[in-house]
């Protein structure tokens, strides 16, 4: 495990050490618990990989398809911490029984027992303190963990605690400043999310002449901007099951409401097992609003459990037809695994503003966005209106206020 405050070089040790162990093992788990900057998904999700090949250039480079992955809605775990610690702690047991001994990875069994175990490594979250500790500290105890690297010297649990955590070697680093010109996280997850949403995946997991397709560089189709995509046209009344709304504020969001908030939302394309406990309910649900055309949206409803879910990726919403109960779908999941998503939730993942122009020359010449002129184009607004105008200037924030702890007395 890789722990320490942000920016201190967490995620660049995280891929020193899969890469060095790649010398040594065929594959290398890596279980990415970073929400708000991750190495091989947008933000909002918790990943579990396989790796076979070493990890070169910066996230936005190198998307991947994880193995397994959970939504959590948010680039923090302040809003849902005990749902994203349980989704963790899935991942986690994911890796125990399918991926830890690979002999159902590989096609033949190798007589060096050393090379028949796949190592983990595990990235977290840069929160070191209350919630975020705690949380830590548990996914210590429940990885059975060897190796231990932080970045914070105060960040070595109590061993004494928990005897789980007792034969684990822990070794402080150093932290690793980051150069005066490096992106700031909302800048990385801008590129993560334009990445994701512009590249082109793999139509296999071989070419057609099956070599493998992991390592090479991915493809972008950067030719259209998002608003000229052709998207997917699906009937919410008889594609999912449910709609569920996630994060802070979203049990206040009524069902008469829920399409305005949908209508340009990125949300998670979620599949559900089979032994899934509510989902003869959730299929009752379906078929009353697939027979009567409502929205399959109940307020308050909580997020899918990880135990019997899973997201398959993200799809952008980038129109809502309430007339005809059709929604506008951006995605690049395929199509063979956008067909098993059964339910949708929306949580505090929001498009980044270059998603929505339009970069192609005439459109920028003509003052358009997909032939709408900027005046009258939604959600977007081009001036700081009239001098004196209420919420025209930026804000000035204030950062000389103290708490009470912080009073010297």
């Amino acid at each position: 495990m890789v722990k320490g405050p942000k920016n201190t070089g967490k995620s660049m040790f995280t891929r020193m050490v899969a890469n060095r162990l790649l010398q040594k093992y065929r594959r290398v788990a890596y279980l990415d618990c970073d929400i708000g900057q991750p190495e091989f998904t947008p933000p909002g999700m918790v990943s579990l990989h396989v790796l076979t090949e070493p990890i070169f250039g910066p996230p936005f480079t190198h998307l991947r398809n994880p193995f397994r992955a959970h939504f959590v809605g948010s680039t923090s775990i302040r809003s849902l911490p005990l749902h994203y610690q349980a989704c963790v702690l899935q991942l986690l047991e994911t890796y125990r029984l399918d991926i830890q001994y690979a002999f159902d990875l590989d096609e033949e069994i190798h007589d060096n027992a050393e090379t028949e175990e796949v190592p983990l490594v595990i990235n977290m979250f840069g929160w070191t303190k209350g919630v975020g500790a705690e949380i830590t500290r548990d996914i210590e105890a429940s990885a059975n963990l060897t190796h231990v690297f932080t970045f914070d010297p105060d960040g070595i649990s109590q061993t004494n605690e928990d005897p789980k955590l007792e034969e684990i070697h822990y070794t402080i680093l150093e932290p690793i400043k980051p150069p005066q010109s490096d992106p700031t996280p909302a800048d990385k997850r801008a590129l993560m999310l334009m990445s994701y949403f512009h590249h082109k995946p793999a139509d296999s997991a071989t070419d057609a002449n099956g070599v493998s397709n992991e390592g090479r560089p991915i493809q972008w189709q950067m030719d259209l901007p998002l608003c000229a995509m052709p998207p997917w046209e699906v009937k919410w009344a008889e594609t999912f099951d449910r709609i569920i709304l996630i994060g802070n504020g979203s049990e206040d969001v009524h069902r008469t409401e829920v399409l305005r908030a949908l209508n340009g939302a990125i949300v998670a394309l979620v599949e559900l097992e089979p032994s899934f406990t509510e989902w003869s309910s959730t299929r009752e649900q379906h078929d009353s609003s697939s027979a009567s055309g409502s929205i399959p949206y109940v307020q308050g409803t909580r997020p899918p459990p990880p135990s019997s879910s899973h997201c398959i990726g993200y799809a952008l919403i980038r129109s809502v037809r309430a007339s005809t109960g059709i929604l506008h779908l951006l995605t690049p999941v395929l199509p063979n695994s956008l067909e098993r998503a059964r339910e949708i939730v929306m949580g505090e993942i929001r498009l980044p503003i270059q998603g929505m122009l339009d970069h192609r020359p005439r459109a920028k010449t003509l003052g358009q966005i997909a032939g709408v002129d900027y005046a009258n184009t939604p959600f977007l607004h081009w001036n700081t209106g009239l001098p004196g105008t209420p919420g025209s200037k930026n804000l000035r924030v204030r950062r000389n206020l103290m708490r009470k702890s912080q009073i010297e007395r």
